[in-house]
């Protein structure tokens, strides 16, 4: 179907049935329709359908299953405002409690593009509160006749709106009575079709073959025995004489016991009705159920530990069925049995030997994933990163581990398969010493027979596809029949050559969201488990291998630089430098990052613009430093020149001068810190006198100032001028040059709130490089685009020039052994929410040999200042509990802050704030540091404070955990 197109949006109005309050484990039906907003507006689309998918997230409370033959169904809106049917969802909720929160839905049109977004309150509970006298019950075992709506209406006027919905659905449930028996009737054809497909043989109870198929040792056929073939009441299912399991519809009663059914019960029934012995298989229950619903076909193996219900597209042959028998001996139990599903509980630790650290884990987690009985997994792995050797392996060990009988190893395109068949003639698994053709039959399918012999299957997809169809079995389903959902390639029907056990494991390479939607119903065909494998990631990719992605390649772990400017043309400058630019955004601030090769390696560049009132540009700075953890940190941009320089040059700042009236000497330097980098000084002076720098700087055809000579680097102080009172003319600018200093480069507006920002991130090297747009007299031109780009070009060759080992981060300090103190501050008003905090942390306190200290424990007499000042030069970790009532009090005025940063610089303490109530924090000192709850929210604004409390108290547990790591 096309995508209709129009100028305007549609509206529509979503109708969702769903379980908003669930019983754990129990299943429900969820429908999702839609209907136009408004049924008199014009249809504003040429075609007369317009289709609707949508993307559900269900996580924690259910997981989910479509019914309508597709794992992201859609629906398709008529121009007359109604659809051709809901999108209908099994349900099945959490095994656990889950406190009240939503699910979600997005409605995606035929571009994906969403259109709209709900979001559905819910809660999964151990048991719901049913009240009696409300409960309505309309339908009984009893068959009911049919009624019209009309036989209700009189209820209502004494009936809550609840109870009336209620009767209403009762009602529409009676209307639908007649179609429930002819879909019962169109269900009984497909069950004899899709049993004679797969090869069971039928009888009725009172035919009297049966009787010699029983009396009769020898034979090892599949029977498939029912009272009634036309009534669809169910059948039991024989194989070499013995009961193994029963085909049950869902919307019937079962002619034998519900659940697993008893093998017992169903022996004493047969033999009472044939008069025969019949042999017993020795478990306690049968072993194998199907059920029906509508077209779908829904099995469960009981042999299986924690065996669970799965969509199937028909039935087992017999042949699988006794073979799973004999894997899986009555006196076993299921986790200790031969069955795939079995194994895969207990294959043994994967070893790191010949796997890089990516692939030991996307390996390890697959695994992790396939225990847990999870049918679709997806693997997010880069090209280049050995795709193609960690998809060998993992095809290597279920069959060596695993016990799988065949695996799929499905390629897109012939190309990738031929790469694939290359790499294989020399693979070694990294566990084996022997190739792994040399190991198992590998079938190429150059023809179109499968090898029954082989283990695994190398084939694109179209290609298998064809051998599918070129050799189809007798007799397909009827045409009418649309299980599976048809693909782009047609209706797949059975096929005896491969039927639907053929593979335990399909692995798919290069795998996409519109590659496994194209093939969508033909892999789903077969009964196995599906890996996909894929570069890029969407949501859509996640959302059809039901949101099970178990492993996403991190990003390289590049040493980082940052490039920090303040006004738009310097941060344009700098971007021009850079390339495959990617946008990142921390709490207020964006910044955009990209990968930049050097002469010695390669640096991830971090670029943020931040201006506004100094207060915000040093928090702002801070917050993107500490977030970003650089390595080194260019303070890039413009500056007016003074002495030396022309309008155009470079100018590297070696001091930086600021305006204090509280010292002699008003201007003091305010570089003589950690960070102020004589590496990165010596290696700007070489590069200097270079001159490769200048290839950097943009063709001058496209800026529109051209330099008056060659720009030249020069090397000295400079002047922060906004610090100087009333300071608003380059006049008073000069004036005060001429009175304090006449060595000063540039003058520079607003680095030292930059420097503030570097003060709170000790060990980070830094250097300031300003490119001059005019000079001190006013009468010249300032030119401050020409003067970014030169600043930028030289910033960018010195990077490209450093060894990022140079500037690794150094050892801290090992902080003394002795034993862990966690000192808390905050106000009395939130003693309450403190006393709760350390009951999380008690269990940390006696794990980890801490002591805690806060200032209940100063006794009377005691000079409360100097316990607090002693104890908090004593801890290790500082917990400083924020609210308005502490930001309010004496208390965090009276801390000694200057203590705690250097103590935290030199590595002897963690500072910590924990935000216990709403408050403007974020303009405070504490927002340079990484706060508590992780996501910034109160502790007070939780549903559960104990829930919150545990976090803090996790996270504090890892502080501690590391810090005694790096005392050990």
């Amino acid at each position: 179907m096309s995508v209709p197109q129009a100028s305007q949006p549609i509206q529509i109005r979503p109708i969702i049935n769903y379980p908003r309050e669930a019983q754990i484990g129990q299943t429900y039906l969820m429908t999702i329709d839609v209907q136009l907003a408004s049924p008199d507006a014009p249809w504003p689309y040429p075609e007369e359908e317009y289709p609707i998918t949508f993307i559900l997230n269900t996580q924690p409370y259910f997981r989910y299953e479509s019914l309508n033959g597709e794992r992201e169904p859609g629906i398709v809106l008529h121009r007359f405002g109604g659809t051709y049917g809901p999108a209908q969802y099994l349900l099945t909720a959490s095994e656990q409690e889950v406190e009240r929160g939503h699910i979600s839905i997005t409605f995606l049109n035929g571009w994906d593009v969403p259109i709209t977004y709900l979001e559905l309150e819910c809660v999964v509970k151990v048991e719901l509160a049913t009240d009696k006298e409300r409960e309505i019950t309309v339908l009984s075992e009893k068959k009911v006749p049919a009624a019209s709506k009309a036989s209700f209406i009189v209820e209502e006027e004494k009936l809550s709106g609840e109870e009336v919905y209620s009767l209403q659905e009762a009602a529409e449930e009676i209307d639908s009575q007649q179609e429930v028996f002819q879909v019962e009737m169109i269900r009984s054809d497909l069950i004899v079709e899709h049993l004679r497909q797969t090869g069971w043989t039928l009888y009725q109870f009172s035919d009297q073959k049966l009787i010699h198929y029983f009396t009769d040792r020898n034979r090892s056929e599949g029977v498939a025995v029912t009272s009634d073939p036309e009534s669809a009441h169910g059948y039991l299912l024989f194989v070499a004489g013995r009961p193994v399991g029963t085909i049950a519809s869902s919307t019937v009663l079962k002619s034998f016991p519900e659940g697993p059914d008893t093998t017992e019960a169903v022996i004493s029934i047969i033999q009472s009705m044939l008069n025969i012995s019949i042999s017993h298989t020795g478990y306690n229950i049968l072993p194998f159920s199907y059920e029906i619903t509508n077209t779908t076909i829904r099995f469960t193996n009981y042999l299986e530990p924690e065996s669970q219900s799965r969509r199937v597209f028909t039935f087992h042959r017999p042949e699988t069925l006794a073979r799973w028998l004999d894997q899986a001996p009555p006196n076993i139990p299921t986790s200790q049995n031969n069955l795939f599903r079995s194994r895969l509980k207990r294959m043994p630790t994967l070893q790191r030997k010949g796997l890089r650290m990516h692939q030991f884990e996307a390996i390890s987690n697959l695994e992790s994933s396939l225990a847990l009985n999870k049918r679709h997994s997806l693997i997010q792995m880069e090209t280049g990163t050995g795709v193609t050797f960690t998809a060998l392996n993992i095809i290597h060990r279920l069959l060596k581990y695993g016990g799988a009988r065949r695996i799929l190893y499905a390629l897109d395109t012939p190309t990738a398969m031929n790469y694939a068949s290359g790499i294989l003639q020399t693979f070694v698994p990294s566990e084996g010493d022997a190739k792994l053709i040399d190991l198992y039959i590998i079938d190429y399918l150059p023809s179109n027979i499968p090898d029954p012999s082989a283990s695994v299957c190398i084939t694109t997809l179209d290609h298998l596809y064809s051998i599918f169809q070129a050799y189809p079995s007798e007799s397909f389903f009827p045409s009418s029949v649309t299980y599976p959902a048809a693909s782009e390639n047609g209706k797949i029907g059975y096929n005896q050559a491969l039927p639907i056990e053929h593979f335990d494991m399909i692995v798919m390479t290069n795998c996409d969201s519109y590659l496994y939607q194209q093939w969508q119903s033909f892999i789903e065909y077969f009964d196995a488990f599906i890996i996909g494998i894929t570069e890029v990631v969407d949501k859509r990719l996640v959302s059809l291998f039901a949101n099970n992605l178990v492993y996403q390649q991190q990003e390289p772990d590049l040493p980082h630089a940052l490039i920090l400017t303040s006004q738009p043309e310097e941060y344009w400058a700098a971007r021009a430098q850079m390339g495959n630019i990617e946008q990142k955004t921390h709490l207020d601030t964006v910044y955009e990052q990209s990968v930049f090769a050097s002469e010695q390696g390669e640096w991830r560049v971090g670029l943020a613009q931040i201006y506004g009132v100094p207060t915000r540009v040093a928090i702002e700075a801070g917050r993107v430093i500490s977030n970003f953890n650089p390595r080194v940190v260019l303070l890039v941009g413009t500056a007016v020149g003074v002495n030396k320089p022309t309008s155009g040059d470079v100018v590297f700042a070696t001091q930086v001068f600021c305006y204090d009236p509280s010292q002699k000497q008003p201007f003091i330097s305010r570089t003589e810190m950690s960070g102020f980098s004589e590496a990165l000084e010596q290696r700007a002076r070489l590069e200097a006198r270079r001159n490769e720098w200048l290839q950097r700087i943009l063709p001058h055809d496209s800026l529109s100032e051209v330099p008056e000579a060659t720009p030249r680097v020069f090397f000295g102080p400079i002047l922060d001028g906004s610090t100087i009172p009333e300071l608003s003319t380059l006049f008073s600018l000069t004036h005060a040059l001429e009175i304090f200093r006449r060595d000063i480069l540039a003058a520079d507006m607003g680095v030292e709130t930059f420097l503030q920002a570097l003060d709170l991130n000790p060990g980070v090297q830094f250097a300031i490089i300003r490119g001059i747009e005019g000079l001190i007299d006013k009468d010249r031109q300032p030119r401050s685009f020409l003067a970014a780009h030169h600043a930028s070009a030289f910033a960018f060759e010195l990077l490209a020039k450093l060894n990022p080992e140079d500037f690794a981060p150094k050892d801290e300090p090992e902080p003394d052994a002795g034993p862990f103190e966690i000192f808390y501050a905050y106000a009395r008003e939130d003693t309450a929410l403190v006393r709760q905090l350390q009951k999380h942390i008690a269990l940390l306190k006696r794990q980890n040999d801490i002591t805690e200290w806060d200032e209940s424990k100063i006794l009377p007499g005691q000079d409360w200042r100097r316990e607090i000042e002693q104890h908090l030069n004593a801890a290790r970790v500082i917990l400083v509990c924020i609210s308005p009532d502490f930001l309010a009090s004496e208390r965090s005025s009276s801390l000694s802050w200057q203590s705690m940063l250097e103590r935290r610089r030199a590595g002897e303490a963690v500072v910590i704030p924990i935000l216990l109530r709403p408050c403007a924090w974020r303009n405070t000192p504490f927002s340079y540091f990484q706060v508590l709850p992780r996501d910034r929210r109160p502790v007070s604004s939780y549903r559960s404070t104990d829930r919150a409390f545990a976090e803090i108290a996790q996270e504090i547990g890892k502080v501690v955990e590391r810090m005694r790591g790096e005392t050990a």
